[in-house]
């Protein structure tokens, strides 16, 4: 039987488990739906035009009456972007995450459904009336376990989706060992790559889905040391071009009170290091903890897409941070900072000769909670080359038990920077709010927020209404303790 009917015939088991969950109510299943409404005012910009000739000045650069500077083509038209018509958009959610254990030791469906029915036409994704984040069957038996259909992974190369098979094998303890295989889903948008999701972005878009192959091994010693490694391979379908080819590794330590975070990506494709990252945090006194950071980064992008051939530039930083508690006071202090240095960008005269190759970032926050009443605020600086931004939240509330409470909440933040089409600052606040009602949850937030523009004439300044309200429950029978080891395979 081949890959592919093994991960449908999953996919339509796991289905039909959802569809007829008392099969399995000897054993139990568990679900959690939930379904949200979102507005929010919008208000584009639209392309504005004179002939040329009534725009005074020469060059291709000039400035209006108003002082909008506008692009001229001589004979033609000077051109301009303005404020358009503000417009309500709203989108509707619909989610459930369902597992079931239907009575055969080492059996268990799990899936996770979106659905954007009643959203707006011009809401991103909302022409994907049904998205599939994950479907699979699982499968324990002695030390393997199966899983078939629609999966996820998070490990060493981050988050993404397939359509496939895994095995893992723990009969090495402390050592497991795992491979996997299947049909490629571009990450985060859960589609293969010849999808519209893609060509419609992608002027020379893939024609060809991909297949991934990958393996990955882990082990510990006891508690304290932990680490992995993965290396995943994606070729055209018919494996005449490669896709990506990548690899990982990730460890994790304690060292009496300190922990040691470091991971490692290289990306095969254009022989280099795309990510190392490596994390220390030491208690220093009770209460008092520092953590210091070291990051190098660099873009990574698939070989089916034109824009690695830009050699997108990288960097390098530190960052280092103290969290201070005081639990006698309710309060928790927080400050730090970072500084950051950008790779060659092989840029040469004109108005790039003074490019910036540095940035830094600083940043401060304080909780305190007494009883039912809790207060929340942090502020943040970010300056890097062409964009900063400054600003901060502020939220205070109270609490009326578990899972229900009420804030009101504040934000500023001014962005600006030589490559931004001038100053912009974002202000204003609202309610935001939890109902805990048994099975049921409630929450939702409405504010209104300002947007005001500097050296931008023909961008009016304006107020922005958002809105937010969902509603959650959680229905099914509780497995059995039996029934959880037998899905663990135990």
């Amino acid at each position: 039987m081949s890959l592919w009917r093994v991960a449908g015939g999953g996919i339509a088991a796991l289905l039909l488990g959802a569809v007829l969950p008392a099969a399995g109510a000897a054993q139990g299943y568990t679900a959690d739906v939930q379904a949200g409404v979102a507005s929010v005012e919008l208000r584009p910009l639209v392309r504005d035009s004179l002939p040329e000739s009534k725009v005074p000045g020469e060059g291709l650069l000039r400035q209006l009456a108003n002082g909008t500077v506008a692009t001229c083509i001589p004979n033609d038209f000077c051109r301009w972007y303005g404020s358009g018509a503000v417009r309500s958009l709203s989108t509707v959610t619909q989610e459930i995450r369902l597992a079931a254990w239907p009575g055969i030791r080492g059996l268990a469906l799990h899936a996770h459904l979106r659905g954007w029915y009643g959203s707006d036409g011009e809401w991103p994704l909302s022409s994907h009336r049904l998205e599939v984040l994950t479907a699979f069957l699982s499968y324990d038996v002695s030390r393997f376990h199966l899983q078939a259909g629609r999966q996820d992974r998070i490990d060493g190369l981050g988050y993404r989706n397939y359509d496939g098979l895994s095995a893992r094998w723990d009969g090495l303890e402390p050592v497991s060992l795992e491979a996997y295989g299947g049909w490629y889903l571009a990450p985060n948008l859960d589609a293969p790559l010849t999808s519209s999701l893609i060509s419609d972005a992608e002027p020379f878009a893939v024609d060809d889905r991909g297949l991934v192959f990958g393996a990955e091994a882990k082990a510990h010693a006891g508690q304290r040391v932990s680490g992995s490694a993965v290396y995943e391979r994606v070729v055209r379908i018919d494996r005449y071009a490669l896709y990506s080819e990548r690899a990982a590794v990730t460890g994790q330590a304690f060292l009496g009170p300190a922990s040691v975070d470091v991971s490692g990506r290289y990306d095969f494709s254009f022989q280099q290091l795309d990510q190392v990252h490596a994390r220390v945090s030491l208690p220093v006194r009770p209460g008092v903890a520092v953590t210091a950071e070291y990051r190098h980064y660099r873009p990574f992008f698939p070989l089916w897409t034109i824009w690695g051939a830009f050699s997108p530039v990288g960097y390098d930083g530190g960052s280092a941070s103290i969290g201070w508690r005081l639990p006698s006071l309710g309060l928790g202090l927080q400050a730090g900072g970072g500084y950051r240095w950008y790779e060659n960008s092989n840029t040469a005269g004109g108005n790039l000769a003074d490019f910036k190759d540095t940035g830094w970032r600083a940043f401060g926050g304080a909780d305190w909670a007494a009883g039912p009443w809790f207060v929340n605020g942090r502020y943040q600086a970010d300056i890097g080359p062409g964009a900063a931004d400054m600003g901060g939240d502020l939220s205070a509330g109270r609490r009326f038990g578990s899972g229900t409470w009420v804030a009101l909440q504040a934000t500023s933040t001014r962005s600006f920077g030589e490559y931004r089409l001038g100053d912009q600052r974002l202000s204003g606040g609202g309610l935001i709010g939890s109902v805990a009602l048994g099975q049921m949850s409630l929450n939702g937030s409405a504010g209104f927020y300002r947007l005001d523009y500097t050296d931008r004439p023909a961008v009016s300044d304006w107020t922005q209404f958002r809105m937010f309200l969902g509603v959650g429950y959680h229905f099914g029978t509780e497995p059995s303790v039996d029934s959880v080891l037998r899905g663990y395979g135990r």
